[in-house]
């Protein structure tokens, strides 16, 4: 075991289950490649105007036709909607694709190939995915709290400010994922996969600061949305109230996809060890659980999100106009 290489003396040794094909190679993965494929369609089409993936009968709005088909012609989606919802599903998406050709590499070698340096690399990507992944969600969250507020005229909302704030979380949690080259402590092996020391004062500290910030931070938008969507003028405040629903079931999502993570910390500081222990099947569910999130999470948010947003943006120009 090297410096800052927690458990890596138990790689020779393992062998992969016999079901990784169906998890988490087929649910979630390969699922959710697909479902990433379909939102990467919509949002392609969108920029014409158009539609690939149907918007869902509860965030149409009045007088928009929400049985049309994919094909029909809609209006234009919001550029920084589609530039926003990229941002978040990036590193979904490089997570999904990196863990899918490693699981099955793994699975069909029956063995963790490329041993201390593969784990190495699964542990940089996997821990670069779980600080960008928290602070992109709360991103996502506030930037919705300020389309309904302020609507198109939002300070976050300009192309400029999303692109410095999503490239920001993206370059920090590389950075944090880079720390052990830095000869600080460091990555582990949990099982079946390699991820960031979670069982160390350093990565622990870490993602509990970024996870309780962040559930702040979603509280304090969903609490200023409900009370803009309290104010909306009676042209948008459907929409909004959609909108406002939408972020508050992702933002319960979100918390119940991370709370097992949130676990383990507190286990470890409880108990002092969680790997060695009895308790060791939780890193299982946790990767099951952080695997699901490359379905869920771009559905939310490149497909659900967006046309939620894209809502309340055309109802508050009817505002605007009636306003006039």
């Amino acid at each position: 075991m090297g410096a800052g290489r927690n458990h890596y003396d138990a790689l020779d040794d393992y062998t992969s289950y016999s079901l990784a094909w169906l998890a988490p190679i087929l649910y979630p993965l390969t699922l959710a490649i697909v479902a990433q494929g379909f939102v990467l369609a919509d949002v392609f089409y969108s920029n014409a105007g158009r539609r690939f993936l149907p918007q869902m009968s509860f965030l149409s709005r009045a007088g928009d036709d929400s049985g049309a088909k994919s094909s029909s012609r809609v209006p234009r989606m919001d550029p920084r909607l589609n530039l926003a919802a990229l941002f978040i599903m990036v590193s979904e998406i490089i997570f999904a694709v990196c863990c899918i050709v490693q699981c099955s590499i793994n699975y069909s070698n029956r063995a963790f190939v490329g041993t201390s340096t593969a784990c190495d690399v699964q542990a940089i990507y996997a821990t670069y995915y779980v600080f960008s992944a928290i602070g992109l969600a709360a991103f996502g969250i506030i930037l919705g709290w300020r389309v309904v507020s302020v609507g198109d005229k939002a300070v976050l909302f300009k192309t400029s400010s999303i692109c410095v704030a999503a490239l920001l979380i993206h370059a920090v949690a590389l950075f944090v994922a880079l720390l052990p080259f830095f000869g600080l402590n460091g990555w582990m092996f949990a099982n079946d996969y390699c991820m960031f020391d979670i069982e160390g004062p350093l990565y622990c500290t870490l993602f509990l600061a970024v996870y309780f910030s962040a559930v702040l931070c979603i509280s304090f938008a969903l609490v200023q949305t409900r009370l803009a969507v309290a104010t909306a003028p009676m042209g948008s405040a459907a929409p909004k109230r959609t909108a406002y629903r939408l972020l508050a079931g992702t933002s319960f999502y979100l918390f119940i996809a991370w709370i097992l993570t949130v676990v383990i910390a507190f286990l470890w500081i409880a108990n002092g060890e969680v790997y060695g222990s009895s308790l060791w099947r939780i890193y299982g569910a946790q990767a099951i659980i952080l695997h699901s999130n490359q379905l869920v999470t771009p559905l939310l948010f490149g497909w659900f999100w967006r046309h939620a947003m894209q809502a309340v943006l055309l109802s508050s120009e009817v505002d605007s106009a009636e306003a006039a």
